[in-house]
């Protein structure tokens, strides 16, 4: 039983110290005045809030033309792959700026839908983890109706639903409307805004962003939510003009920091109270006393009978623990290296103010018992469903699947962790399957092959054997689907091989390199989307983003911070045009610039 002294809390006030450790993210959710019909992306209102706003603030451009707010539209927003990336943002703040095509009379025959609708799409972001703020944005004025577009009906009709759901939800609004009237000159066809248009809604964005009423917070966090003995985090927050502010119940500055030391678990509730709104969050630091196992993993848990293969045992225990390995002390975080010859079963045992014990057992079977996809070093995909989770397709268990979001051509990846001779793949597949596929497989050199093709393939259970193929890297690619309207499910993937005759080079390497490492692209050419695996020498900001061949932005994939370490990225790039384009890893310091070629 673990027992911890009382909880003491060391509050140190820094004056001044405010900074963010990451952006306020900002998904702008819309139709093709979101998307900047008309003009080059970087015209679009949220690519020129972006610049506004500076970098505090990272604004990304959802935008799909055509779409409609109501399920039952011609072209609902709910049912696009943007709707789903913008969830994965995992924004701060949402704006939504739909209802334009919902005017036109083949979708308001519908309106008694709008309302419930919208109120729907409200709740969803706010269910995400951030906990967003919303903004809701009454369109901008229809200046000639065309396309079925009716000014009278979004002046009339849609602006005060919109405006129902503001005062229902209690969110914030941001009135494109009003504050765009007289500025016809500005939409060349009467609906779409030129680049001096998207500008001034940037500049009606970002002045209802910047000065939101007392009582918002805007941003409260620990750049460590974890602690361990002598250990001190920040707690770093902002909020809006005007604000009386405590924390804890003690009054604190409307922007500042807090050093924060604790002995126990500790929760800090913030709280920002004006005439209109009040507002609170929580940030739950954790204290791990010395004697506490971080962690204590096998990788792999399983090894082949014969293989001479390798298992590496990690460990991390927290500050001034004392570690013993089946009894023998060992640093309180390593790592070792073990070739078990039969099943063995490591005791790691932590002792401090707590004593913690746990237990890895690493098991030695015949080749054809090991399924590799189980204990792979890592997966990727095309695209996953909202809701769905690639692991589930390698998990073991059939009740479970991984759902792509669509259909057309789309892959699983499996890294192996090592070279393989892979013999036999085994495809359990759900209601959704692959007709026609392919397996592919890629050695560590970079050397691609196909282990197997289906062009006619039942669903079910498709269980294949071939002759040994040497595989670091696995690939299912899924071409034709049974259905095209839904996305492939895949309840398990199973791959099995031998390492038998696999020089130990390939196997998991514990040399770190001590600069930053971008991996070749997989696939690469590629028609849709491909990964890209890299490694960070030391923690800090990274940036990776893509440019076409005249140097200019197209996409920013990542930009914050981010644990030293593998990571891998996952490039969905289904709608840029075919071409060469460059992906550029960027931190402090270092960068690397990878050609990629997009083919269609």
């Amino acid at each position: 039983m673990r027992t911890i002294a009382p909880m003491i809390i060391v509050l140190s006030m820094a004056v001044s110290l405010y900074a963010q450790r990451e952006p306020i993210r900002i998904a702008c959710v819309g139709n093709s005045i979101t998307q900047g019909y008309g003009q080059t992306n970087i015209r679009s209102y949220p690519n020129q809030l972006d610049t506004l706003l500076g970098q505090s603030y990272e604004v990304r451009n959802f935008g799909v033309g055509g779409t409609t707010m109501l399920r039952k539209g011609d072209l609902p927003y709910w049912n696009q792959p943007d709707f789903v990336e913008a969830k994965r943002f995992r924004p701060h703040i949402v704006i939504i700026l739909l209802g334009t095509n919902d005017s036109k009379p083949q979708n308001w025959q519908y309106k008694d839908d709008f309302f419930t609708d919208y109120c729907d799409m409200v709740r969803e972001f706010r269910a995400l983890d951030t906990k967003p703020q919303i903004f809701v944005g009454f369109p901008p004025p229809v200046f000639r109706d065309d396309y079925g577009i009716r000014n009278s009906v979004i002046r009339d009709e849609i602006i005060p639903l919109i405006d129902s759901v503001r005062v229902t939800l209690k969110t914030f609004v941001i009135d494109f409307y009003s504050r765009m009237q007289g500025m016809g000159d500005l939409f060349p066809d009467g609906i779409h805004p030129n680049a001096e248009g998207y500008r001034q809604m940037a500049l009606i964005a970002a002045d209802a962003i910047l000065h939101r009423p007392p009582g918002v917070i805007e941003y409260f966090s620990a750049d460590n939510p974890v602690l361990e003995e002598g250990q001190t985090t920040w707690l770093r927050w902002k909020t809006s003009r005007g604000s009386l502010v405590t924390l804890n119940g003690l009054p604190v500055a409307e922007t500042d920091s807090l050093a924060v030391s604790v002995t126990e678990n500790a929760v800090f509730r913030l709280i920002a109270r004006g005439p209109e709104y009040t507002d609170s969050a929580e940030v739950v630091v954790r204290f791990l006393p010395s004697g506490t196992i971080k962690f204590f993993t096998a990788d792999p848990p399983m090894l082949e009978i014969g293989a001479g293969e390798t298992s590496v045992l990690r460990w991390a225990t927290s500050v001034n623990s004392q570690a013993f390995l089946n009894g023998e002390p060992v640093r309180a975080s390593d790592s070792l290296v073990v070739r078990p010859n039969k099943t063995t079963t490591f005791r790691l045992v932590a002792t401090g103010v707590i004593s913690d014990t746990a237990e890895v057992t690493v098991r030695l079977l015949e080749a054809g018992e090991i399924n590799r996809a189980l204990i792979a070093a890592g997966y990727q995909a095309s695209t996953t469903a909202y809701g769905s989770d690639l692991r589930r397709a390698f998990d073991g268990l059939e009740e479970t699947y991984w759902e792509s979001e669509r259909s057309g051509t789309q892959w699983l990846m499996v890294d192996l962790g090592r070279e393989i001779f892979v013999e036999r793949v085994v495809i359990r597949w759900g209601e959704v399957y692959g007709k026609l596929f392919h397996v592919q497989c890629m050695d560590a050199s970079g050397g691609q092959s196909y282990f197997a093709s289906s062009v006619a393939s039942q669903g079910g259970r498709d269980d294949i054997v071939r002759s040994p193929k040497r595989c670091r890297w696995l690939r299912l690619l899924i071409i034709q689907s049974n259905n095209p309207q839904a996305g492939y499910r895949v309840r398990e993937m199973e791959v099995y091989g031998t390492s038998k005759g696999i020089s130990a080079v390939s196997e998991r390497s514990e040399v770190f390199p001590e600069s930053l490492v971008l991996h070749p692209a997989f696939p690469n050419p590629f028609n849709d989307g491909t990964s890209i695996a890299y490694w960070l020498p030391r923690a800090g900001r990274v940036r990776l983003a893509l440019y076409d061949v005249a140097g200019r932005l197209v996409l920013t994939v990542l930009h914050g911070e981010q644990e030293a370490g593998w990571h891998r990225s996952q490039l969905n790039l289904g709608k840029l045009p075919s071409g060469v384009y460059y992906c550029r890893l960027e931190t402090p310091g270092e960068s690397r610039v990878q050609k990629l070629v997009l083919l269609k």
